[in-house]
Formats: C-alpha cells, sequence, structure tokens
C-alpha cells in the first residue's frame, strides 16, 4: 500500500468514525462493570507498565463496546483517557501531547453475559512519571455508549507504586526487557503479555547501562538514551557519534533528532507536509530539558562526515543538523552534497506517494540552504554547479536585497537548465520583479517533459495570476493526468478567474473513464448550497461519452447564464441526475440526499 493509499484508507476511517458517532448511542449497559489491574502493584521506573482495562457483563443482555478506530500512526489508542496522580494530587504530564493519528480500524465486538473485553494499555505512552511514589491511575473510554447523567464515560481506577531502582535494579530492569519477546499484539479483546519497550527507560540511572550496549551498535539501547530527558544522555550521544563508523554516525544522530532545536519549532520553517508527524509538543519538552547551547559545536563537526557519506539516510541526518545548529560555514559542504541530489534527480524514480516530492534528499537539503541563508551563508552570484544555480534563485526570492549582476540573464538561463528540478526550483523561487520577463519564458514548461516543472509552472502561474498564460495553462489542465498536476492546474484556473474555461475543458475530458470521478468532482463544486460525494462507481467508454456529450449541452445551454453570475442547484430544471451518472451525489442543506432513488439516472 503506498502512502497516499494509506492515508486516504485513513480518512475513510475517520470518516466512517464520524458518521457512526452522529448515530444515536446506546446507554451504559445495566450490566456493565468496568475494572484495571496491573501485572503486579509495585513497579520500577523504566519498566513497560500495562495497566489491563477489563469489561465484564455482569447483567443477563449481552451488550457490544466499540474501542477502535484512533490508533493508526499514533503512540497509543487515543479514545482512552488515562492518568495518574500521585498522593499530593499533581498529575503526570501527557508524554505525547496532540498526538497524530491516521484513524484506524473500527469494530464493536459483543460481550455475552458472564463474558468479558480487555484492553491493554501501555500507561507511560499515556503518563509521563518523572517521581517515585503511589499513583492513582484511572482509566476510563466511552465503548460507544451515551455518558451518564453526569456527562461522564465508564471509568475505573487502581493504585499502582513506582520505585526508581538502584543501579544494580537498574541493569536487571535492561537485561529483563532485553529477554522479552516482542510484542505481536493480542487477540482483540484479551489481555497482552509483557513486551520491551526501550522508550520508557528514561531516567537517568539507566543511561551509563544503555551507553555500553549502544557503543557497540545496539539500535534498542540508542533508542533508550535518546529518551533520557538531561543534558548528560545528549553529552553521551554525541560521544558516540564522534568518530564513528558511518552506519553507527547515522543511527546516533537519528536519534539525536528529538533533542535537537529544530527551526520549526520556532516557525522558521514550514512543516513537510500534511502528513508530517511533527511531534511538536513533546520535541519543545525534550530539547528545552536535554539540549544546551555549548553541544552546537561538537555537533557541527558531524556535519562534513553525514553529508560526505552519499546515502540517503546519512545526507538526511546532515541536512537536518545543518537547519538545527549549522552556520554559514558549513554551506560549502551542503552545496557539495545538493548537488550530488540534484544530479541524482535526472535519473531517480519520481516520487509518487507523496506531494511535495522529496527527490530524494532535495527537499531536506533545501530547508537546511535556507537557514544557512538567513545565517549569513556566502551566495555564490556565477553559479557552477546545479546546487550552486538552485542556492542563487532561493537568495533571489528570500535574501532582502539580494540582487546578483545579470539577474534577468541568470533566470533565463536557469529555466532552460538541462536538469528538470533545477527548472522546477527556478519557478518556484522566481523574484515578483521578474514577472513579467519570465511569464512568457513559462509557456513552454506548462508542457515540460517533466511533470514536476509543470506543477512548478501551475504554481507560477497561481502566484503570478499572469493572464497571458491562461491559454497555456488550460492547454495543460487538458491534457492533465497525474494527480498532483490536475490539483495544480485547477487551483491555477480557479487563481485567473477562469473557473468556468476550466470546467468547460474538464466536461470535454469526460470521454476518458479513468478521468470522470475527478472531473465530476470539479465540476459539481459549480452548484451552490450542496456537499458532494463521490461514489465508487466506473462508467465504460460508451457510458462516458454519453456523459460528455450530456455536460457539453449543458454548457452550451447555460454557460452564458453561468458568466453572468447565475447560481444553479442540484434539483432545479436545468441540473438532473443524469449530469452525474450515478457517480456524485449531494447532501443538501435540509440534509437530504440528491439524486433521490426517483432521480437516479
Amino acid at each position: 500500500m503506498t502512502k497516499t493509499t494509506a492515508c486516504l484508507a485513513a480518512v475513510a476511517a475517520l470518516a466512517a468514525l464520524a458518521v457512526s458517532a452522529g448515530e444515536e448511542k446506546p446507554p451504559i449497559p445495566e450490566g456493565a462493570r468496568v475494572t484495571i489491574s496491573a501485572d503486579k502493584n509495585e513497579c520500577f521506573l523504566g519498566e513497560n507498565v500495562l495497566v489491563h482495562f477489563t469489561v465484564e457483563n455482569v447483567g443477563k443482555t449481552e451488550f457490544k463496546v466499540d474501542t477502535g478506530g484512533d490508533y493508526r500512526a499514533s503512540p497509543r489508542h487515543l479514545r482512552y483517557t488515562v492518568t495518574a496522580a500521585a498522593e499530593d494530587g499533581t498529575a503526570a504530564a501527557d508524554p505525547h501531547p496532540n498526538p497524530f493519528c491516521m484513524g484506524g480500524l473500527s469494530c464493536a465486538p459483543p460481550v455475552k453475559p458472564g463474558g468479558k473485553f480487555e484492553q491493554s494499555l501501555a500507561l507511560m505512552r499515556y503518563c509521563r512519571i518523572d517521581q517515585p511514589g503511589a499513583y492513582t491511575v484511572r482509566v476510563s473510554h466511552d465503548l460507544g455508549w451515551k455518558p451518564d447523567k453526569d456527562g461522564k464515560s465508564p471509568e475505573a481506577a487502581a493504585k499502582v507504586t513506582f520505585v526508581m531502582p538502584t543501579p544494580e535494579q537498574a541493569r536487571k530492569v535492561v537485561e529483563a526487557m532485553y529477554a522479552m519477546p516482542e510484542n505481536t499484539g493480542a487477540t482483540w479483546g484479551q489481555r497482552s503479555k509483557e513486551y520491551p519497550d526501550f522508550g520508557t527507560l528514561r531516567y537517568p540511572v539507566y543511561l551509563s547501562i544503555l551507553a555500553e550496549r549502544a557503543a557497540k551498535g545496539c539500535e534498542k539501547a540508542l533508542y533508550g538514551i535518546s529518551r533520557i530527558p538531561t543534558p548528560e544522555a545528549t553529552a553521551r550521544l554525541l560521544e558516540l557519534a564522534a568518530g564513528s563508523a558511518p552506519e553507527l554516525l547515522v543511527k546516533v544522530v537519528q536519534n539525536l533528532s528529538l533533542r535537537l532545536p529544530d527551526p520549526y519549532l520556532e516557525k522558521k520553517l514550514p512543516s513537510r507536509g500534511f502528513w508530517e508527524d511533527t511531534r511538536e509538543g513533546e520535541r519543545r519538552w525534550m530539547v528545552k530539558q536535554a539540549w544546551r547551547p555549548e553541544f552546537a559545536a561538537r555537533a557541527r563537526k558531524l556535519i562534513p562526515p553525514l553529508l560526505a557519506h552519499d546515502t540517503l539516510d546519512s545526507v538526511a541526518c546532515g541536512a537536518f543538523l545543518c537547519e538545527c545548529i549549522g552556520d554559514k560555514d558549513d554551506a560549502p559542504h551542503l552545496l557539495k552534497a545538493l548537488d550530488s541530489a540534484i544530479t541524482k534527480t535526472k535519473t531517480a524514480p519520481l516520487e509518487t506517494s507523496c506531494y511535495p516530492r522529496p527527490r530524494g534528499n532535495c527537499a531536506e537539503l533545501l530547508r537546511a540552504a535556507e537557514m544557512l541563508l538567513a545565517r549569513g551563508a556566502d551566495v555564490p552570484t556565477v553559479p557552477t554547479s546545479p546546487g550552486e544555480a538552485v542556492f542563487l534563485a532561493m537568495a533571489s526570492s528570500l535574501r532582502e536585497g539580494f540582487r546578483p549582476p545579470g539577474l534577468k540573464a541568470q533566470w533565463v538561463a536557469l529555466l532552460d537548465h538541462e536538469i528538470p528540478y533545477v527548472r522546477e526550483k527556478a519557478l518556484d523561487y522566481a523574484p515578483p520583479a521578474l514577472t513579467k520577463l519570465l511569464a512568457p519564458l513559462a509557456v513552454p514548461l506548462l508542457a515540460d517533459a517533466d511533470v514536476d516543472v509543470q506543477i512548478a509552472a501551475c504554481h507560477f502561474v497561481e502566484r503570478t495570476k499572469s493572464e497571458a498564460l491562461r491559454e497555456p495553462l488550460l492547454k495543460a489542465l487538458a491534457a492533465a493526468k497525474e494527480e498532483w498536476l490536475f490539483n495544480a492546474a485547477v487551483s491555477a484556473a480557479h487563481a485567473l478567474g477562469a473557473r468556468l474555461d476550466a470546467c468547460e475543458v474538464l466536461a470535454a475530458r469526460l470521454d476518458d473513464p479513468e478521468m470522470v470521478p475527478r472531473c465530476l468532482q470539479r465540476l459539481a463544486g459549480l452548484f451552490s448550497d450542496t456537499s458532494p460525494r463521490s461514489s465508487s462507481r466506473k462508467l465504460d467508454a460508451a457510458a462516458a461519452k454519453a456523459l460528455k456529450e450530456r455536460w457539453l449541452k449543458f454548457f452550451a445551454e447555460n454557460g452564458k447564464a453561468l458568466r453572468e453570475g447565475r447560481k444553479f442547484r442540484v434539483g432545479d430544471a436545468e441540473v438532473t441526475a443524469d449530469l452525474f451518472a450515478g457517480c456524485v451525489s449531494f447532501t443538501l442543506p435540509d440534509g437530504k440526499r440528491w439524486p433521490s432513488s426517483a432521480e437516479k439516472p
């Protein structure tokens, strides 16, 4: 499954969950009894403590429980509310505030009289317990039922005491964790057995024990150190990185990254995309606890070897270090890596599972370049390599007052560069002052052989709203099949005020069965006060051709009215169900569906 498919599946799961949430929920069954328990009531801090949430049916009637739909890509099930309070009432902090989640499958298994449903929860993924002592742990879940008269969901509590281990005891905890079988998951509705989670070894007493194993390349130990929120743990990671072989160096830096002062956290850089799990709250806390400015000089020494070891992971780590703590003197190393990465785009397969496309390491290296530019890096005014050319383009766009000699000629050359990625970035970074000059040069780029150059040209049209590019843009829309290009061309047409022109182009493409869903979804936006929903229905070639003819007739009869500002609504005499061939339906303002069964074609 591609990342895009997984994301869409998650969206579908969330949508299904939202629909079910809108239905009438049953009340809390009279025979439902909720309890929680731990495998032991006294635990060492650092152990992966499992809390077992049990729903028993002590009544005479079967009921169902619903606990799913909330876990994919998340560190925990999100519909559970889990808290831990010390004896003085101090509540343990949430270690994963605002966690990322892509939904998940949900079901409602039955619990027969005398039966029970159990789910095991990793307590430390819900509660960050910093101090030893006795804690009251509470777990609640709606279970798919209505809250009670006080607005509460079923809840249970238990007491668990946490003890800080001695160094000898800590070593035994680590050894026991290595000996445990990995978590393979329990059968749905049954208790889980103990399994290792090296992220729970987050206390300083474990640092030297883990460092012994990490020095031998143990990734589990490195991960454990990465969770220890102290400057001493940061220093130990830097010690492990110094002089390491390239493979170990990459592993160490990957585990160091959680505590680096990422410019994204200060909003100096955007996120990498909609689906990025930024772990923002967690990382802000870790940086505050574990990073110190004096670490920067030591960390910067890792940048050259990482960027020079030309593998995807190594260069990505070097680029990320540049973003976080690099300075202008690191620019030559970065540009050399950027040269290599850009050159590879000529033959590297195009990533199709996400957008913006990373193009190997190019996207990460450009994030680093942007930060080095902001920190005063020198910019070659006469570029001699693709990396220097893109850096020059970036500086011309982002650095205030930077205008290299022969700027116009430079841009003409960039837009005609042999490497498509350079042409793409030249469009992305085109200075507004050159809009009139560059508009004619963008015409052939809207039909470029490289799809990402075409997308960048569409974005250029959207930004500049250059009327001279209307017809070339509509031609690009008429041929666009790749999803991101299609979307970019439609958005650019809307920005130009060419929405109706674009719709007529889309109508003319309806004889292609593959394009019907996307084109119809956009055409459905013509009609106000409705929410369109696509179906999974497929059309054959004859049906698609008939649909095209129906839409062309609609525009021939109503195009003048549309251009004069008339707002059509589904169900109007002119807007009949055969315009959508059963492929799109609508939710009307009153909540009803259109077309109804009587109106379907």
